[in-house]
Formats: structure tokens, C-alpha cells, sequence
């Protein structure tokens, strides 16, 4: 028998159960055309379904299932629903029936839930995954390994891994944590290829009364190298040199390869560009790995893009004989190269004099209008 279409090998030819088949097939949400042909042949009937896929099917997140791995989890749902592979369209009757096997599934391993579905994503994106999380048990994480390290001692990480403990357990944060707090603390040691799988959890005994669990998770870890810093190579300069940029790096020859400086290097460049009118310089670096000596050198190409000058100055929400204050005090005239550091260092050092006393509930802010066509930069200071 197929298990969907409900039609056995052999059995007596029954129309019917052909309308029937199609409407399960479709009702699925798998298909987005769905026909059948028989035709007679020997004594028998052949019928072929002809079917044409749904455009859109997303994958499938499970989310906080301690007692499972994802792909023990499709192989258990493709049993009861035949056409799930990991994934689920958008409409018809399979996302429910995963979420059926779902709580089957704990219920075979002792816990008592309900499996709600939703939508996973990037905020303002059409693209997202569909997330199933059991609902009804308390699922908390009680303590936290690493596998397969090999030069960082696992309790300086585990050392770092305490907020995740007592939290509820969840696949998608557990993510999220290991590339936000394990793999930057990797990085800024030099393991600049550093690799961590999705923490694999564990369920332990019910913790303190029904429908409490405790979770081990084990994150699995591939460190690959400690690199050292070998130099950036510049294209595409020409305001600045490349002794100046050299001299803006965090970093010297030889020391670690740290991930947060090397990202402040570039920072810097992109602010030193910004103080000669240069406000939207594109600073691409590309690794180059030498495996054998341990070296990592950047080579960094420089967009430097319009340079921009000095607009107009304008204040808004002030009292009367403030603006003129402020104006006298500012010296980046209308066409001088505009310079993101003036204004930085105005705002911090003479503002507050020009101003003077503010009053109670006032609020004061900045903002920059950005003229690509006359290449110009108006600074705004509103009183508010």
C-alpha cells in the first residue's frame, strides 16, 4: 500500500479512491497541481499522478528537542508524514502533521507537550524558516561542555558560557550565543578559522516536579590554527599612505592575530578617511592564510569615493542669541573639506559654552544631510 494514497497493490479498481488520493495529495499543501490518468492494460489498471511541486517550501527548525538530533528528528516525522524531508510549504495539511509527530515524539521519550510552529527570520525579510518549539515543559540548561578543543583549556569557555545556564533551552539562542560569545573569545586569540557546530543537548532526569527537565549542551568545536599578524597591503590609496594606514593598524608583525583589533584597524581607516572629507570610503579586506608559517596578511583595497566639504550649519528648537553664538564658535566654514572629527570634537567641547544652561527635560541632538550630488555635508544640531 502507499501510505498516502491509500491505495493497496491488487485491490479492485475503484474510482473513488483515485478522487480521494488527489485530494490527499493535495490537501498536503505539497502540491501545487495535482491529476491523474489510468489506463487499462492485462486485466489491470495502471494510474499514473501526475503532480507539479509548490513553489515555496522552507526549512524546518527544532528548536528545544533535547532528546533528539535534527536529522533523528526528519527520520522520525518522514515515518508518519511521508513527504516531509526537512522542509514544509507554506500552505496545506503537513506543517500540522509534522507538529502531530512532533508530540509524538516527546511523548515516546516521556514528555508531555504540545509542538506550536513559527516563523523564523530576519526582520522585514519574505525569507524565513518555519521554527517548532514544544510548549507546556520547562526545559532548562543546566550545564554547558565543549568537545574537541585542544588549546584553549574548556573551562575558560565554560567560564564564559554562565549566562546560558538556567535559561530555557533553545537550539536557535544556543546558536547564537556560541557565535556572539565562544567563537569571538576564539578569534581574538588568534583562531581566526575557528569552526562551532550547533550545541548538541542532552536530557537528564526531571529536575523538581513534572514537567521540569535539565539539559547538558555540548558544543562541538574545530580550532584550526593560531594565526599572527603578517601586515596589510593597500590598493586603491591615494589621499593616504600606506605608511599612514600602516600606522593606524592595531596590531604590529608577529603579535596574534586578534579578530576585535584587526576590526578596529579597519574602523580607524574608515574615521581617518572621514576627517578628510572622504564620509563613505569603502575599506575591503581579504585575508591571505599561510598555514605553514602561521601568518595571516590582509590585503586591503581602498575605495576612497567623493570627497565631501563643509554645507551649511543649521540649529533649530534654541533659544534666541543662541545660534549666533554657536556660529561664531564654529570654523568649518561652507567648502572646506568637511572633517567628521571637527565636528565630534565641537559638539564635545564647545557646544556646551555656546549653549550654556539647558533647560530641564531638553534634549539635544545631531544629525549630518548627506548631498551626494553637490558633494556637501550639512550639519543639523536641534534643540528639542
Amino acid at each position: 500500500m502507499l501510505p498516502l494514497l491509500k491505495i493497496e497493490r491488487g485491490a479492485a479498481f475503484q474510482q473513488a479512491k483515485l478522487i480521494a488520493a488527489t485530494n490527499a495529495l493535495g490537501d498536503t499543501g505539497a502540491f501545487e497541481e495535482v491529476r491523474y490518468a489510468y489506463r487499462p492494460e492485462n486485466g489491470a489498471v495502471t494510474v499514473e499522478f501526475l503532480v507539479k511541486e509548490a513553489p515555496h517550501f522552507r526549512h524546518c527548525i527544532f528548536d528545544n528537542f533535547p532528546f533528539a538530533t535534527s536529522e533523528e528528528i526528519v527520520a522520525h516525522v518522514q515515518r508518519q508524514v511521508p513527504l516531509f524531508d526537512g522542509s514544509v510549504p507554506d500552505k496545506g495539511s503537513m506543517i500540522d502533521e509534522v507538529g502531530t509527530a512532533l508530540e509524538a515524539l516527546a511523548k515516546s521519550h516521556g514528555v508531555t507537550a504540545s509542538a506550536q510552529h513559527t516563523q523564523y527570520g530576519r526582520l522585514g525579510s519574505k525569507e524565513f524558516e518555519y521554527m517548532f518549539r514544544l510548549i507546556g515543559p520547562t526545559i532548562q540548561i543546566a550545564s554547558v561542555r565543549l568537545s574537541g578543543m585542544a588549546q584553549i583549556p574548556e573551562s575558560e569557555l565554560v567560564r564564559e558560557a554562565k549566562p546560558l545556564l538556567e535559561r530555557d533551552f533553545s537550539v536557535v539562542q544556543c546558536r547564537l550565543f556560541g557565535a556572539n560569545v565562544f567563537a569571538p573569545y576564539y578569534r581574538e586569540r588568534g583562531f581566526l578559522k575557528v569552526d562551532l557546530g550547533d550545541a548538541k543537548a542532552e536530557l537528564a532526569q526531571t529536575a523538581s516536579g513534572a514537567g521540569r527537565y535539565d539539559v547538558q549542551v555540548t558544543y562541538p568545536v574545530t580550532e584550526g590554527l593560531r594565526y599572527q599578524w603578517d601586515g596589510a597591503q593597500w590598493e586603491g590609496n591615494q589621499t593616504l599612505t600606506a605608511q599612514q594606514l600602516n600606522g593606524l593598524m592595531q596590531l604590529k608583525a608577529g603579535e596574534v592575530a586578534n579578530e576585535k583589533k584587526i576590526q578596529a584597524s579597519w574602523e580607524a581607516v574608515a574615521k581617518e578617511y572621514s576627517n578628510h572629507g572622504y564620509i563613505r570610503v569603502a575599506v575591503k579586506p581579504a585575508a591571505a592564510f599561510s598555514d605553514d608559517t602561521r601568518k595571516v596578511q590582509y590585503r586591503v583595497q581602498v575605495n576612497e569615493g567623493t570627497q565631501f566639504h563643509m554645507g551649511a550649519l543649521r540649529l533649530t528648537g534654541f533659544p534666541q542669541g543662541t545660534p549666533e553664538r554657536v556660529q561664531s564658535r564654529w570654523k568649518l566654514k561652507p567648502g572646506d573639506v568637511f572633517d567628521a572629527s571637527y565636528v565630534a570634537e565641537f559638539l564635545r567641547k564647545e557646544l556646551g559654552p555656546a549653549v550654556g544652561r539647558v533647560p530641564a527635560g531638553a534634549k539635544i541632538s545631531e544629525t549630518q544631510a548627506v548631498d551626494a550630488a553637490q558633494a556637501t555635508v550639512d550639519v543639523l544640531i536641534k534643540m528639542e
